[in-house]
């Protein structure tokens, strides 16, 4: 996930000048609407949403999971991540005609997480998965991140804890006009790793393939098919290539743009100058944008996100069936089989001719 970012406006001056009706020890537990960040066609509005699925709006608990604060997040040696001495919440709210309204940004964020996590679940029967294998997902916010090697800062990120199966959410270092973590294309992409995951691992609590040490050549394929397929469910399942524009400019990430292999370093090539330095990291993003792109590229000819999508998937399970998950290749093999015969597999095939050229020989493309 991004970093940092410079951004004019604190999310908290968002707020709608409310009236505040009950005192912050005691809020009124009946409201039936509750603000928070939403998308719209033309950018995002901290707006009043229907009291859904979240039950708790102090604790932030519900029929989805739980968000839980503090803690220290730690890796085990089989590759998936525990979370250890966090707390629940204690969200302070008042209520105006029945609005929820946080008294400070905290509120504000995770009660638009909780809200962008119901739309995924709501969403995902017309996507082809099954809501009840993801959930529960608890969620761990601001937890302690003692080890460097997380690949995650302090601040300023979000990530799927993988074998653990929760998810992992920082606060901004700098104000933003949608914190990272109200934002609903971040946590469509961290949701498409917990997919990701189920398919090539076999469920939410499997250890992944790969250890989290293990920086071998299929590992580090792995890790970029891993966010190649987070950003193909985020850019389709809400059928926006840019999602990062809400909250910064990202324009290596918008999948619109003429990414190619030969513009990326491979795992192979990052091996070669590396070497044997245990500091050096592969950045798995630039390839998987690669990939996500190609996807998007379905998605332009066929005019549907969730047509394109549903080719994706299925090849993607085809992949897995035939495949070992490192075999980058093998699932761009599989997606032009899932897409058959006409203008999806026509229009697969010329996006990987473009964006992968003499580097990748596709058989199932004439």
């Amino acid at each position: 996930m991004p970093r940092l970012a410079l951004r004019p406006v604190p999310a908290f001056q968002a707020l709608p000048m409310l009236g505040l009706a009950t005192s912050c020890g005691e809020p009124d537990l009946e409201a039936d609407r509750y603000l928070a960040f939403q998308r719209e066609p033309d950018g995002y509005e901290v707006a009043p949403r229907l009291v859904g699925t979240l039950e708790d709006l102090a604790t932030i608990t519900g029929r989805l999971g739980e968000v839980r604060t503090g803690g220290i997040l730690l890796y085990e040696n089989d590759g998936s991540m525990t979370l250890d001495g966090d707390r629940a919440l204690d969200v302070g709210y008042d209520v105006q005609d029945g609005v929820a309204v946080p008294l400070d940004e905290d509120g504000l964020i995770l009660w638009s997480f909780y809200g962008h996590l119901e739309d995924i679940a709501d969403q995902l029967p017309a996507l082809g998965l099954d809501g009840d294998v993801f959930f529960p997902l608890n969620s761990a916010w601001t937890p302690v991140l003692p080890d460097l090697l997380l690949e995650l800062l302090p601040k300023e990120n979000a990530a799927y804890a993988t074998g653990g199966h929760f998810f992992v959410l920082l606060d901004d270092l700098f104000a933003k006009d949608v914190p990272l973590v109200a934002n609903a294309g971040v946590i469509r992409h961290e949701f498409g790793h917990a997919v990701f995951h189920v398919l090539t691992s076999g469920g939410v609590h499997r250890r992944p393939p790969f250890a989290a040490a293990d920086t071998s050549v299929p590992s580090l394929y792995y890790s970029s098919l891993h966010e190649a397929f987070a950003d193909t469910f985020a850019t389709l399942s809400l059928d926006a290539p840019d999602y990062f524009e809400d909250s910064l400019p990202m324009t290596s990430r918008d999948v619109r743009g003429d990414w190619t292999i030969d513009q990326v370093e491979t795992p192979e090539q990052f091996h070669r100058t590396a070497g044997d330095d245990p500091l050096a990291l592969y950045d798995p993003y630039p390839l998987g944008t690669v990939f996500a792109s190609t996807a998007w590229d379905l998605r332009e000819a066929l005019g549907d996100p969730l047509e394109a999508w549903a080719i994706l998937l299925e090849g993607t399970r085809i992949w897995v069936d035939l495949s070992t998950p490192d075999n980058a290749w093998a699932l761009l093999d599989a997606w032009v089989a899932a897409a058959g015969q006409g203008v999806a597999a026509e229009a697969l095939c010329a996006s990987i001719e473009t964006r992968f050229g003499d580097a990748v020989l596709v058989e199932t493309c004439p």
